[in-house]
């Protein structure tokens, strides 16, 4: 009743990411949605099943963005959670998404994230349940625990992203010769993709979460926006590294504004194919300059077929990581917050999570 949890679920490759969070008092969200490969249920309802947490329990869901690794199932899911207030990015509030949606939804594709957000309208149109938008700066749930607020909020979508997305979504839409694979990969969903915190009480922000959001060198857009926002309340103790931890989402200036000096770090990767591996090497080194309690949902590496050079390959050693295909396992990185108490961040590990060795 008076813990605050933070769970982070994926299962490498490209099977995606989702976040489990308690509020205290019973109340649970959850951010974004992917499957077990093995059971083809949702990692999301199969953690909250496993401790006995029923989906009545569920408040809100949200949807950071609308790629396949973050909303795979993601209709189930607000079915299964009949409490559960469900929002999407501002952004998407347009003719012209709806009118995309329209189209790509008709297009084969495995990859087509379109799919699941017809059959989210589509269920949304039967069921009268409604979607809430979100904007920047707002408050999603609020909730007290002793004499603590616990507010969860979001950061963005800034005016400014709203306009870009708008925009690009018309310039799409007017032009549909480049080819299937343009249409389904365009507008790039991650520059609107929604950051979000808690907070506890007025002085003190307990997590970020970075989702897939990049960087820009447009003002009021990517990563621009957040080190804006007034919703935070002082610099995060924990850290959802932004897009599996991407050279592209890594931003000096949020890191030494927005992030404790010794933060938990927690980061989804991905290996997509042979040329897609996030967080490479680069990144985790540069992760671990900033923090040594750096977890991962799994070892990328351990999906990697190709040989690495003799200097790469003893990094890889030794920052704990391993060469070797293996098949499907999901990871659960588990932070929880007695705020009855004064002690730490208690830090579970579960399947292939690990912690990376960043002491030389």
């Amino acid at each position: 009743m008076t813990e605050l949890e933070f769970s982070l679920l994926g299962g490498g490759k490209a099977y995606g990411e989702c976040s489990v969070i308690h509020m205290g008092n019973n109340d649970w969200g959850i951010i974004d949605n992917c499957v077990n490969q093995k059971t083809r249920k949702s990692l999301s309802l199969e953690y909250l099943s496993s401790i006995g947490v029923p989906t009545t329990n569920v408040k809100f869901i949200l949807c950071t963005h609308w790629h396949r690794d973050h909303i795979t199932n993601l209709t189930e899911v607000f079915k299964k959670c009949p409490n559960a207030k469900f929002y999407l990015s501002s952004a998407l509030n347009c003719y012209e998404f709806i009118k995309l949606i329209e189209f790509k939804s008709h297009v084969e594709s495995h990859f087509n994230s379109a799919k699941e957000f017809e059959k989210l309208i589509n269920y949304v149109n039967k069921s009268g349940r409604k979607l809430c938008r979100v904007s920047e700066n707002q408050v999603i749930h609020k909730t007290k625990i002793l004499d603590h607020w616990i507010s969860y909020c979001s950061l963005n979508p800034s005016e400014e992203t709203r306009q870009y997305f708008e925009a690009s979504l018309k310039k799409l839409l007017e032009n549909l010769e480049p080819g299937i694979s343009d249409i389904i990969k365009k507008p790039d969903p991650n520059m609107q993709s929604i950051v979000s915190c808690i907070n506890i009480g007025q002085d003190s922000t307990f997590v970020i979460f970075g989702a897939d959001l990049e960087n820009s060198n447009q003002p009021g857009l990517g990563w621009n926006s957040i080190l804006k926002s007034n919703m935070l309340n002082s610099k995060c103790k924990i850290f959802k590294v932004p897009h599996h931890g991407s050279k592209t989402s890594f931003d000096y200036n949020v890191w030494t504004e927005l992030i404790d000096e010794a933060p938990y770090l927690a980061t989804a990767p991905l290996v997509n194919g042979k040329h897609t591996l996030l967080p490479t090497i680069e990144m985790i080194k540069n992760l671990c300059s900033f923090s040594d309690k750096n977890y991962l949902t799994s070892d990328p590496y351990l999906a990697k077929e190709e040989k690495f050079d003799k200097k790469e390959g003893k990094l890889i050693k030794h920052l704990g990581l391993s060469i070797k295909k293996i098949p499907f396992e999901y990871g659960h990185i588990r932070f929880r917050k007695e705020l009855s108490s004064k002690e730490s961040i208690e830090v579970q590990l579960d399947g292939s999570a690990l912690k990376l060795n960043c002491k030389e």
